[in-house]
Formats: structure tokens, C-alpha cells, sequence
């Protein structure tokens, strides 16, 4: 596990992700730090 929100398994619960909103936190931290461009904040769920 590399654990830098980029390459990180997912965990799904109940066929919901597990901490799903946090999982996208680190992505998008990670993404920034790669240059990828991130999805706007839509994906969130609430």
C-alpha cells in the first residue's frame, strides 16, 4: 500500500466505499502535486 491517496485500494461496504470523501481529499492532493487535473467538487457525496 502506498498511501498517498493516488494508488490506494478502495474499501466497499454495503456497496458503498468506506471513507470515500477522504479517499478523494488525498487524491485530489496527490493530483495536484502530479499536475493531473481533478474533478470538481461533484463528486462528493454528502
Amino acid at each position: 500500500m502506498y498511501e498517498d491517496g493516488i494508488f490506494e485500494t478502495m474499501l466497499a461496504a454495503n456497496g458503498r466505499i468506506t471513507f470515500y470523501n477522504e479517499h478523494l481529499e488525498c487524491l485530489e492532493i496527490g493530483s495536484k502535486y502530479l499536475s493531473i487535473p481533478f474533478p470538481d467538487q461533484g463528486t462528493r457525496l454528502k
